[in-house]
């Protein structure tokens, strides 16, 4: 417990520090190197560091990216919201943006460090449970680069600052190779135990093995791309099989309450968590509750509003015959939000739908600007740009400015669609495809799938619609239609534009389910075919004339 402390004060540190310029900074040893590395406990404390490394709740920006939301103002964090609209350039600013930045060796330099530095203390199982720990971090930080921008610097060992400036990128394959090497050193060192304190287990390393496989697989199948030796059927298996031994364990269940699963009353005591981002109330938290309440609503009375959620998105929600709105005779233009998908109503303010007000109330949260309420949709501050807000994360009963909900990085209901996926992609017509699948559509009160079975390219097709809708605002969507190569489909949306609630005041008071209307233009979106990998900010390559440019920029 006392370890678990250490890592969540110097959590705060990492929250609100940003990252310094890539590779050429001086490594973790700023403290006197010789006296540093004396005990077990200057470990735990360089560790701790390492653990700063994860994501964050700023990563709820992140859904931006990709096609499930929208940011008020394209030019917050950094200028994410501008990437969307088709400004990805070398100088683009969220690549160069401090905090924001994900092109970074400083990370990948101290983690490193760490490892060459450990075994200068004497070997115990603690120590070669840290390592392991480092282990996944290292694996995490260049699955994450690598999935940006294809080939990258590939350092095994702390450089110099002269060897840093003479390095090339190294083949994706090469990358991927060292990933799951050190993911396949990291797994028999760490814990095999559900643990809810934060720490990085086995079982987050299987996680994070399953998505490299899946990766490497998807770019195979989908994007012309091989970074592997292994046939792409060979990987979908291997994949398969390592999130298998996760799920058979049989330690993890679907957590019954959609909301309270993503609120810091779930901190640290649910059963379908695997690895969550720590965070404490009064020490350590976030402004989620600020960035994503909507004007009017909840017992603060709004917030930034921030981001809010496309049209395709709401309607992309089946009803509860398990059919899509188009096709399923129990859906009601007047009344849209009734008889449909439970994660609709769990995780969105809808118009017409009661919402908590700042007295206590409950009354229908209303976003038509002709109807001159306080979340009408607009700018921040008010009611954002599509009229429809996803509210998983966020606590409409808070009061205080910041919330201490823990970020979520891997839960078992993404473990079950990764292991339908890489079922129906090895093997498909297995029964345990539907099983996996079922088991979330009956907590959303859906019909199972059954009758897909057997049908590789339906069940496909489901289970990237149910990755889209349960997903959603966990920053797996950019992954996802980037590996199976959609994205210049989904966020080169008819028209150019993605669209919001309808326009009408009578279509919205009376038929707002009506998507053959005309509607509010929420922002326009651009995906260049090249957008597949990112181009290596142009500040890297000021400093560095080795490095070559990603094709297209």
């Amino acid at each position: 417990m006392k370890n678990i402390k250490i890592i969540l004060i110097l959590l705060v540190v990492g929250y609100v520090t940003s990252c310094s310029d890539v590779l050429d900074q001086p490594p973790l040893h700023a403290p006197d190197e010789s006296s540093f590395w004396s005990s077990e406990g200057d470990a735990q404390k360089a560790l701790n560091v390492l653990y700063t490394y994860l994501p964050n709740a700023r990563r709820w920006w992140a859904e931006c990216l990709s096609d499930n939301s929208i940011m008020t103002n394209a030019w917050g964090e950094g200028g994410m919201g501008q990437i969307s609209q088709g400004d990805l350039t070398p100088s683009t600013g969220y690549l160069t943006a401090g905090a924001h930045r994900e092109y970074n060796y400083n990370q990948i330099r101290n983690i490193l460090y760490f490892l060459e530095n450990i075994d200068k203390l004497e070997a115990s199982t603690n120590l070669e449970n840290m390592k392991g720990q480092a282990y996944f971090l290292l694996a995490f930080r260049y699955f994450r680069m690598s999935r940006f921008w294809g080939d990258i610097i590939l350092f095994k060992k702390t450089a110099t600052l002269d060897e840093s400036k003479k390095a090339t990128r190294t083949p994706s394959k090469n990358v991927f190779a060292f990933i799951l090497e050190n993911l396949n050193q990291a797994i028999p060192l760490l814990d095999d135990v559900h643990d809810k304190s934060g720490i990085i287990t086995q079982d987050a390393a299987i996680m994070l093995k399953t998505e490299v496989l899946m990766w490497m697989a998807s770019l195979d199948d989908f994007r012309d791309t091989k970074i592997s030796d292994k046939s792409s059927t060979e990987l979908w298996a291997e994949a398969a099989s390592t999130i298998g031994t996760l799920i058979d364990k049989k330690r993890y269940s679907l957590h019954p309450d959609l909301v309270t699963l993503f609120q810091s009353s779930t901190n640290n005591i649910d059963d379908e968590t695997i690895l969550a981002r720590q965070y404490v109330e009064d020490e350590i938290t976030n402004f989620i509750n600020i960035l994503g309440l909507p004007g009017g609503t909840g017992l603060r009375g709004g917030g930034w509003a921030s981001f809010s959620a496309p049209r395709n998105l709401i309607d992309d929600y089946q009803v509860d015959d398990g059919k899509g709105i188009k096709e399923s005779p129990n859906y009601d233009i007047v009344e849209p939000f009734k008889n449909r998908d439970k994660r609709l109503t769990s995780w969105f303010l809808l118009p017409g739908v009661d919402v908590l007000r700042q007295d206590g109330t409950m009354t229908p949260f209303d976003s038509h600007p002709d109807n001159n309420k306080t979340e009408a949709l607009g700018g921040e501050g008010g009611g954002g740009r599509s009229g429809y807000w996803c509210t998983k994360y966020v606590e409409l009963e808070a009061t205080a400015t910041f919330g201490y909900q823990n970020w979520i990085l891997y839960r078992y209901a993404d473990a079950l669609l990764l292991y339908a996926e890489s079922l129906n992609e090895s093997d498909p017509g297995n029964a345990k495809i539907a099983k996996a699948m079922n088991q979330i559509r009956t907590r959303a009160g859906l019909p199972g799938v059954d009758a897909l079975l057997g049908d590789q390219d339906a069940m496909r097709q489901a289970i990237r619609h149910e990755r889209r809708v349960e997903l959603v605002n966990e920053e797996k969507r950019l992954w996802d239609i980037m590996r199976w190569k959609i994205a210049h489909i989904v966020l080169n949306p008819p028209g150019g534009f993605v669209y919001g609630i309808n326009k009408n005041i009578d279509d919205y008071n009376n038929r707002q389910g009506d998507w053959t209307v005309e509607k509010f233009i929420a922002e326009p979106n651009k995906f260049e075919d090249h957008f597949y990998f990112w181009p290596i900010p142009q500040s890297v390559i000021d400093k560095n004339a080795n490095i070559t440019q990603n094709p297209g920029y």
